[in-house]
């Protein structure tokens, strides 16, 4: 059963919408839309995003549109995905959407996880709320390495890392996006929070990776996926066959 911040829809044809801004309000109350049976080129992906918003250059591979294939699966750039994470939180200011699109789903590709951050805060309990206004987090490019060596059999390689684009910045705890709280945390880069007990951060991400709180999508060829990358962060499975591939855009709402 999908959960109420989750919208997805068979029958609508992006490219045939006249109306984006009823997409972008919905996009506001459902964090995670999916648009199956969609035929996109690259082209018409790219356009799709700057109907939605502004596009934005993805840091590691300075391109608007990236293609995201099995070939590389020992790399930093494919390893990285199978960890928890809000693409590129290590930037003081980071992309709203995380757009994916399914060019090529074989069998065996496994499933991408969301997790909600507006749920999770909205379940604290007050007292702990209370405690977590004010704090501060520090977000870290870095940090990933030994987040991924706990996951896969992943080895730092100082060269390959050079593609990315280092960054540390702190963040509110809690942070705010169209009116609702959401604790703006995630495993991959979120580093530290400043002047709390070391144990509040692990307790935090537990909570915010409960079960009932992830959403698994199962992949179909044409599915068009548009995530919050504020309040929610993803992961996917680790997939065999090299011939899956998608199209990956950042962009934010206008």
């Amino acid at each position: 059963m999908k959960p109420a911040w989750v919208f997805e829809s068979s029958d609508i044809n992006v490219k045939a919408i006249s109306d984006y801004d009823e997409l972008k309000r919905l996009f506001v109350t459902h964090p995670l839309m999916i648009f199956r049976r969609q035929k996109l080129s690259e082209s018409e992906f790219l356009d799709f995003m700057r109907h939605m918003g502004q596009p934005v250059e993805q840091k590691f591979r300075r391109a608007l549109v990236v293609e995201m294939s099995g070939k590389s699966q020992s790399q930093l750039s494919s390893t990285s995905e199978l960890g928890w994470h809000a693409d590129e939180s290590y930037q003081p200011v980071y992309p709203e959407a995380l757009t994916l699109f399914a060019v090529q789903i074989p069998k065996d590709t496994g499933c991408t996880h969301w997790a909600n951050l507006q749920a999770a805060y909205a379940s604290l309990d007050s007292d702990l709320k209370i405690q977590l206004e004010g704090l501060t987090a520090h977000h870290e490019f870095q940090n990933f390495d030994g987040y991924l060596r706990d996951l896969v059999e992943f080895e730092s390689d100082e060269k390959k890392r050079m593609n990315y684009a280092y960054g540390k910045c702190a963040h509110p705890v809690v942070g705010t996006w169209h009116g609702s709280k959401f604790l703006r945390l995630n495993h991959g880069f979120t580093a530290r929070i400043v002047n709390a007990a070391e144990d509040l951060l692990p307790r935090l991400l537990e909570h915010i990776v409960s079960v009932k709180n992830v959403y698994s999508h199962a992949w179909q060829e044409g599915d068009l996926v548009v995530s919050n990358n504020h309040t929610l962060i993803h992961r996917r499975d680790r997939f065999r066959d090299a011939k899956r591939l998608l199209y990956r855009g950042l962009f934010n709402l206008n």
